[in-house]
């Protein structure tokens, strides 16, 4: 059975947050001043107070906004739609008390799990009965992680009570720790989901502590943070539309059940790292009425040499021959790779040029294969990887 959009109040957490379940409780967490210090102080605050007044299971789910079962299962079946599976790694910033990982324990993969606060990820990692698995406290926002080892990065909750500039100092970390092809996920508040003006409306209220942050975000925002980490938009849902495939029903605290379809409440970001061939775009075709004799070529840099000082290098091969034709303003010139001149000095961003490739001795009906690239040296441009070929042109007659 698929659930149909449902109204606001199909979420009813029994709390201030109607129709949005996931750690929305408005004194979660200050602003950050530095490092995490402020968050921290005010999460470890509000930890203590909860172990202090309420059963340590009630003061764990409370303190990660309550929901422990029913928002920990959507966050497990989220992620497994997406791939995640048994070998796998997951990094799980901002773990919290494991409600997610107590989810994923049947699963052999590989764990990481990040937080601010001892008593949380020592629940967390009890909890789990995973031994194996890594929970770690948060050292400013940084993943203890080597470059591209993951498969998924999720973000449940996070962003939606860190600064902008915080919460970007962590993607940037989670697009460096994610492999090719991995995909991050993100919960987040958007003015646009009813439930989430609700949040707004209750923060510009009188008597509220002005200096507990609930974060909103605009999905422009978050594609505009994906352009300039070299990350592409999966997908973005709305936090109130059922999304989720669940295989069983899930029943909330409150008593709704969801079936078939389920959603967190905050909407739902998806990333994923591109390989540089999916990234950049090298193109050459046909000049309009000029035959063969002329090409147009788009080169596009999207990953890490965007914006950097380099060479753009074009090139001529015939195939199955060893020697390059090297394209230069003033003509082609036979030449080694490691000779190879700059056909253009530039910044490197978007660039298109018209390059006449008729070259002087070659046999007509001879065959042609132009390449083009970017780097600091020739050597450089073979070693990373950054040119493709882009056009095969046959010799015209003399």
């Amino acid at each position: 059975m698929t659930s149909s959009k449902p109204t606001p109040s199909v979420v009813d957490t029994g709390n201030e947050f109607e129709g949005v379940p996931h750690l929305l409780s408005l004194d979660s967490l200050e602003v950050s001043e530095g490092g995490h210090s402020a968050y921290r102080s005010s999460y470890e605050e509000k930890t203590r107070h909860l172990l202090s007044t309420e059963p340590v299971e009630t003061a764990m789910s409370l303190a990660i906004g309550g929901e422990y079962d029913g928002i920990g299962r959507l966050e497990s079946a989220l992620l497994r739609s997406l791939g995640l599976t048994d070998g796998s790694f997951l990094i799980d910033v901002g773990c919290g008390s494991g409600r997610l990982a107590v989810q994923l324990n049947d699963l052999q993969c590989k764990y990481l799990g990040i937080d601010i606060v001892p008593e949380l990820l020592r629940y967390a990692q009890s909890t789990s009965r995973r031994p194996d698995w890594r929970f770690i406290e948060a050292d400013g926002f940084k993943i203890p992680e080597k470059d591209e080892a993951a498969d998924f990065v999720c973000f449940f909750s996070v962003i939606t009570h860190l600064t902008h500039a915080d919460s970007f100092r962590y993607l940037r970390e989670a697009a460096r720790v994610l492999r090719i092809g991995g995909k991050i996920v993100i919960s987040f508040l958007e003015f646009k989901i009813p439930a989430h003006w609700d949040v707004f409306e209750q923060m510009v209220g009188e008597g509220v502590d002005h200096h507990v942050l609930n974060q909103f975000i605009s999905r422009d925002a978050l594609s505009a943070w994906a352009h300039h980490l070299n990350l592409q938009v999966v997908g973005m849902f709305d936090g109130d539309t059922p999304h989720i495939p669940i295989s069983e029903d899930i029943r909330l605290d409150n008593g709704t059940i969801m079936k078939g379809l389920g959603f967190l409440g905050q909407s739902v970001c998806i990333l994923t790292k591109p390989s540089k061939t999916e990234m950049n775009v090298f193109r050459g075709s046909p000049v309009a009425n000029a035959g063969q004799r002329e090409v147009s070529i788009q080169i596009v840099v999207r990953d890490a040499m965007r914006g950097r000082d380099a060479h753009i290098y074009v090139a001529a091969k015939e195939p199955a021959m060893d020697t390059l034709y090297n394209a230069t303003p003033t003509g082609f010139i036979a030449a080694g790779l490691g000779s190879l001149e700059p056909f253009l000095s530039v910044t490197l961003t978007e660039h298109t040029f018209s390059l006449p490739i008729d070259i002087p001795g070659l046999e007509p009906g001879c065959a042609l294969e132009v390449y083009a690239g970017y780097g600091t040296s020739p050597d450089d441009m073979v070693q990373n990887g950054d040119y493709a070929h882009l056009y095969t042109f046959v010799q015209g007659e003399a």
